[in-house]
């Protein structure tokens, strides 16, 4: 059982989390000021943004009184169009960047039959047939295809083209009794894989003797390359009618970018923003960002009466990225975020950005007020070494532990001006905050958190009784109508252990996709039109939706911990 709560907070955590770190450029401290009981600012994060995108400057000009200058003849530079970028360019990467994403329909046409760009055709050829099969042309995709493939058969992109070509060929052999399956079945990520496919498994009734129904699968390794080639298999081998998989944000793409062109309906368990945006043949069955914070913001402004807002986040894209919608959210409610602090999701020290938050790091802004809680200390030191003196106490004083010296000159009392704190983090950090905040004298405060929080473990990294722990889910793995469900007792039963997020997802997706070919459906355009008109089904435990962005839409729930014990908040 303890296996399974990490392996339950892991997998989680692995759905929306991706391993390189987002950097947010650091701010400048508070303002300085000399009074004795300063109202200070503390230092404030600005809102998470993306590294790699340039700054640019929003102030308007202002008018002066100088002297009119001189008029300036300026010599308007020829207007250079793509394909004359193409030819200019002699950088391999550039004229990669040009072909992929500056040149329309026309454009890669024209320069294809230009005798001066022959040594960019196999690629051109490539993009085109595409960009024709992405409009749905089938019939001009393969001619340029079998252009490329002629021409250039010794090409790299001759060999793509081959596999592109296969798979326009057998679009229309498809078996609609074989549901595809892209999952992590070995390696780092093999326990999340393994779950889905028992979910999966338990969705086709295959457990029962099932006989209609075949499962194709593809081992991705956790690989985005990989779980790419993956759809070539399952579409020009297999037959497969649909794909399901994608828990990572990277693999979810690579398989929904492949997904689309093939036009094989695809559903994704990743939570990974804009994912569905891909194309109209992904689909998705998972809490995102914006469902859960909204949610979220909601009851913080309507049941906490919360106004001010505070944000903790870690240093990676899950954090950044729920940062990022939640302060939208925030500002559309007509709330504030007062304090914003990033960290590092390796750390075990969260002392320097909570005492950010609460304006105690910068000790120079305060200045005048530490000078008079240092003379008031000394003053209490001396009345208490007197009194002892006057009791004939002269025993030597104990050396000071580390912990109390820290403790002793942490003397400045913190300033709070928030009402909650967001932690977009999982529970094992959801727990350090906690105790450090204790340390930094912040008590009685409510915190909000992500789904991450839903683990078995909660309860026992978050126990401090002077906390509102609350956090968003669709699911609530310990509420009666889930657990007397019988896809709950199915599993249980079958595997002998109670299923979590992960196996609900699966098991959800392939009950839908099992009563659509059951219903008649037999190929993959008419699956994927019944997806996108789903409209309103029974889920596991309540009812599920298919919205404008074809997403599986659950009733989000708020979790507190009450005592140990996780309850719906009613």
């Amino acid at each position: 059982m303890k296996l399974r709560i990490v392996a339950t907070a892991a997998l989680l955590f692995f759905m929306g989390c991706a391993s390189q770190p987002v950097m947010v450029p650091p701010r400048p401290s508070p303002n300085k000021t000399g009074k004795s009981s300063p109202v200070v600012k503390k230092e404030v994060e600005s809102k998470p943004k993306d590294p790699k995108q340039e700054k640019i400057n929003t102030e308007k000009p202002t008018a002066t009184a100088a002297t009119p200058a001189p008029v300036e003849i300026k010599i308007i530079p020829k207007v250079q169009t793509p394909e004359s970028l193409l030819k200019n360019t002699n950088n391999l990467s550039n004229a990669n960047s040009i072909i992929e994403n500056s040149l329309s329909l026309n454009e890669l046409e024209a320069a294809a039959a230009d005798p001066a760009l022959a040594a960019f055709k196999p690629q051109l050829l490539l993009k085109i047939g595409k960009t024709y099969q992405k409009n749905k042309d089938d019939a001009r995709a393969g001619e340029y295809y079998r252009s490329l493939t002629t021409m250039y058969p010794q090409s790299v992109y001759s060999t793509q083209a081959s596999v592109l070509l296969a798979a326009l060929q057998s679009t229309s052999e498809t078996d609609a009794n074989v549901i595809g399956a892209i999952l992590p079945l070995t390696g780092r990520n093999s326990s999340v894989g393994q779950h889905a496919l028992n979910a999966i498994r338990l969705g086709l009734d295959l457990n029962k003797g099932e006989k209609k129904f075949r499962i194709a699968l593809f081992d991705s390794q956790s690989d985005p390359e990989l779980a790419s080639k993956g759809v070539d298999k399952l579409v020009n081998e297999d037959k497969a009618i649909v794909i399901l998989g994608g828990f990572s944000a990277k693999e979810a793409t690579a398989i929904a970018s492949k997904a689309e062109l093939f036009s094989i309906p695809f559903i994704a368990f990743s939570q990974k923003p804009g994912l569905t945006n891909l194309g109209e043949y992904v689909f998705r069955n998972a809490l995102t960002p914006e469902m859960q914070v909204d949610r979220l913001v909601s009851f913080a402004v309507d049941k906490l009466s919360a106004k001010r807002f505070a944000i903790l986040y870690p240093n990676d894209s899950y954090g950044v990225e729920f940062a990022n919608t939640f302060w939208d959210h925030v500002l559309a409610r007509g709330g504030q975020v007062t304090a914003a602090q990033i960290y590092d999701p390796k750390a075990t020290d969260y002392s320097e950005p909570i005492q950010k938050m609460v304006g105690t790091y910068y000790e120079d802004v305060r200045k005048e007020e530490l000078k008079q809680r240092l003379e008031e200390m000394k003053a209490d030191a001396k009345k208490k070494e007197k009194e002892n003196k006057a009791k004939g106490d002269t025993k030597p004083k104990p050396v000071k532990s580390q912990r109390d010296s820290y403790a002793e000159a942490n003397i400045l009392p913190p300033i709070i001006d928030f009402d909650v704190v967001f932690v977009p983090d999982n529970s094992r950090a959801l727990g350090q905050v906690l105790a450090f905040m204790k340390f930094n004298d912040v008590v009685d405060m409510n915190y909000l958190g992500t789904n991450l929080w839903n683990t078995a473990d909660l309860p026992k990294r978050a126990a401090n009784e002077d906390a509102g722990i609350y956090f968003s889910s669709a699911f609530d793995m310990n509420d009666t109508e889930m657990r007397e469900s019988p896809f709950f007792k199915e599993y249980f039963e079958t595997y002998n252990e109670e299923p979590t997020i992960v196996e609900v997802q699966a098991y959800e997706a392939t009950k839908i996709v099992k009563e659509q070919i059951s219903s008649g459906v037999s190929g993959r355009e008419s699956l994927a039109a019944a997806l996108r008109g789903l409209g309103s089904t029974k889920g596991v435990a309540t009812p599920v939706e298919m919205n404008s962005q074809r997403e599986l839409t659950h009733p989000v729930n708020i979790l507190m911990l009450d005592s140990g014990v996780v309850k719906k908040v009613q």
